[in-house]
C-alpha cells in the first residue's frame, strides 16, 4: 500500500499486503493523528518476471 500527501508528486510505502491464493487482499492502516494528513491512498504491485507491475485507482481520504 501507498500514500501520497497533497501536494506531493511522490507516493511512499505505508504497509506491504500479503495476497489469498485467489488474489483478494483485507488490510487495515492505523494512522497516528500526529502524522495523519490528507492524501491517497493506493495498492501497488510491484510485478514479477511473469506479471506485469499495476497500481489500483487511488483513494482520497480527508483527515478531519
Amino acid at each position: 500500500m501507498q500514500f501520497k500527501a497533497r501536494g506531493s508528486e511522490t507516493w511512499s510505502p505505508v504497509k506491504t499486503v500479503g495476497f489469498t491464493s485467489t488474489g483478494r487482499i483485507s488490510t487495515q492502516v492505523t494512522v497516528k493523528r500526529e502524522v495523519a494528513q490528507d492524501g491517497w491512498y493506493r495498492l501497488h504491485f510491484a510485478g514479477t518476471p511473469t506479471s506485469s507491475a499495476s497500481a489500483s485507482t487511488p483513494d482520497f481520504v480527508d483527515v478531519q
